[in-house]
């Protein structure tokens, strides 16, 4: 017997009624789908708890010879075909809600429809299911539904999930019409779906306090989620009612109004930020009031600082916040604020509009500052230096001279010094406005460019022959210390020796090309002759050495790519003609 798995999305088609889906009118749409059908609806219509419902589902059912493979990938080579609809039961649904179809059963080709109705007193997303029992025909080893014949395979059982949305009842009893300040705190009672939680300006848990909120008209609400009975996860839904809370006859005029954060977060710079709040032309100063601004910092609203504008300097990072305070001097003792100790709930308690007897008006929710560490970024910057090379010491002294590549960066109130630091260990030896120096001894030099405020970095610490340009360099941001100022740690290199008093090479110099390269370039000059070829580093070190046979203003080969370290050397060649140096950089 051919066992057949039949999928309801491929039996008939529903489609979801319109506004008027209490008709239960069928819909053909058979002509948007392929012949086995398949659906054509979205989900249920949302509902609400408590709240009649009526949605209803229509289909259409084929009895079009479908391949059995469609339905059962085994089964390739045979086909059905559907003969009755039947037994349609709708289950999964909400408490409270039933389906009915408009006729027992179906026998294709037809059309017809189910409906859901009721009032549900559940609520949650469903998985609404239709089930039904479908008849058909299997034609085995036929795709034209000839073949040998038909055999029956009836009550086959079909169930499809539709999901179907109930919504929780958000109502709730608050707030009656207009409250005055002055008016005690309002229980806040949900009367449809409970566990939920209220939000808004003067709401503290289950109760609105017309106090705390202030004078001025206030959103308050409820948002519940429920998942009950069949339900497969909670719905949610809400619901907002606007509260005014007025002055009332007798009661205090006063008001302070409501202020803006000009710009937040703000940067602590130097141990310093400037917050400010921009006033918005609400409040009411009766005769003989003033209005001041208070600031508070944290969560708690600790009373730091107080002024006649809106306008702090603060010197740590954290959460600030500026209010406005109307209030009459001659009742309210201002003086008796202590900063640092003093919060605005304190002075809100002896308000009117905290439960007191002062009449006053403070803007607790007031402009919120957040004050940060921020990097600034650093502007300075050294630049380049050319001109190193190898320099004779001659008479006991050698000159140092590099020139400036013009692409340095000097913000206003910096300054630039040159320094001359020996060796490979970057020692300082000297330093100067300009950058020329005199040596004597020999040995590997560089000239470096500092740019530095003088106010952050203070050159008295560096001692001559001590302190190294990396000692430097680490104190900088460029370094990863914290002084914004830009040292050039490759700077102009020499190497200072006595020289032989050999004669350079004539008939043109030397030429090296390319330069920089990777290791492999090409040196000509003008002479016939036996020569010593010499790679030095900017320490002075001896790195290649190899003898050629020069010919006359031919190109002769050198080929060391992967065998030298990035960096810069000093070409040097020498014969019994003379000798000639060219500094080359060799990258990667």
């Amino acid at each position: 017997m051919i066992r057949i798995r039949l999928g309801f999305s491929l039996l008939f088609t529903a489609l979801m009624a319109d506004l008027a889906h209490a008709q239960c009118t069928p819909v053909d749409c058979l002509d948007q789908l392929p012949a086995a059908g398949g659906l054509c609806a979205a989900n249920f219509l949302v509902g609400r708890v408590n709240t009649p419902y009526n949605d209803a589902i229509s289909f259409h059912v084929t009895n079009a010879c479908t391949p059995a493979s469609v339905f059962d990938p085994n089964l390739a080579g045979a086909s059905i075909r559907i003969t009755q609809l039947s037994n349609i039961t709708f289950s999964n649904l909400s408490a409270g809600l039933s389906g009915t179809t408009n006729q027992a059963s179906y026998t294709p080709p037809a059309n017809g429809c189910g409906s859901i109705s009721g009032v549900p007193t559940e609520a949650g997303v469903f998985a609404a299911t239709v089930n039904l029992v479908v008849d058909v025909n299997v034609w085995p080893f036929s795709l034209t539904c000839g073949g040998l014949g038909p055999i029956p395979q009836n009550n086959q059982s079909i169930t499809e999930a539709r999901e179907l949305i109930i919504l929780p009842d958000p109502s709730f009893s608050g707030p009656n019409g207009t409250l005055c300040v002055t008016d005690e705190d309002v229980v806040l009672v949900p009367t449809g779906t409970a566990g939920g939680t209220f939000s808004g300006p003067g709401v503290s848990g289950n109760t609105f306090s017309p106090a705390l909120a202030g004078i001025g008209s206030h959103e308050v609400k409820y948002v519940v989620s429920a998942q009950e009975g069949a339900a497969i996860a909670p719905a949610s839904d809400s619901l907002t009612i606007v509260v005014s809370v007025i002055a009332c006859a007798g009661a205090c005029d006063a008001l302070a109004g409501t202020v803006e954060a000009n710009e937040t977060p703000v940067c602590l710079v130097d141990g310093v930020a400037t917050i400010s709040a921009t006033a918005n032309g609400d409040a009411v100063v009766p005769d003989g009031f003033i209005q001041v601004f208070a600031l508070t910092q944290g969560l708690d609203l600790l009373l730091v600082d107080g002024q006649d504008n809106p306008l702090f300097e603060v010197y740590e990072a954290g959460d600030y916040t500026i209010h406005s305070f109307v209030v009459d001097p001659s009742t309210f003792d201002l003086d008796a604020v202590v900063f640092g100790e003093s919060t605005a709930t304190d002075i809100l308690e002896q308000l009117i509009q905290g439960g007191g007897s002062i009449c006053a008006s403070l803007d607790v929710v007031g402009a919120s500052i957040t004050v940060e560490e921020c990097v600034v970024p650093c502007e300075a910057d050294a630049g380049t230096l050319s001109g190193g090379t190898t320099v004779c010491l001659e008479e006991g002294e050698a000159s140092l001279s590099a020139v400036t590549d013009g692409n340095a960066e000097v913000p206003a109130g910096y300054g630039t010094v040159y320094v001359l630091t020996e060796g490979a260990g970057l020692v300082i030896v000297d330093a100067g406005a300009s950058p020329e120096f005199t040596v004597d001894a020999t040995g590997t030099y560089t000239i470096h460019t500092l740019v530095y405020d003088p106010n952050t970095l203070d050159l008295s610490i560096v001692e001559f022959g001590v302190t190294t340009g990396f000692d430097v360099n680490g104190l900088l941001i460029q370094g990863g210390g914290s002084v914004c100022a830009s040292l050039d740690v490759a700077g102009a290199a020499f190497i200072v020796e006595i020289c032989t008093g050999v004669n350079e090479i004539a008939s043109g110099g030397m030429h090296v090309m390319p330069n920089p390269n990777k290791g492999d370039f090409a040196i000509t000059f003008g002479e016939d002759a036996l020569v010593v070829l010499e790679l030095l580093d900017m320490s002075g070190r001896l790195v290649y050495s190899e003898q050629r046979m020069n010919t006359a203003n031919m190109p002769m080969q050198v080929q060391l790519a992967g065998r030298l370290a990035p960096g810069t050397y000093v070409l040097r060649v020498s014969s019994e003609l003379g000798r000639s140096e060219q500094r080359i950089v060799i990258g990667r």
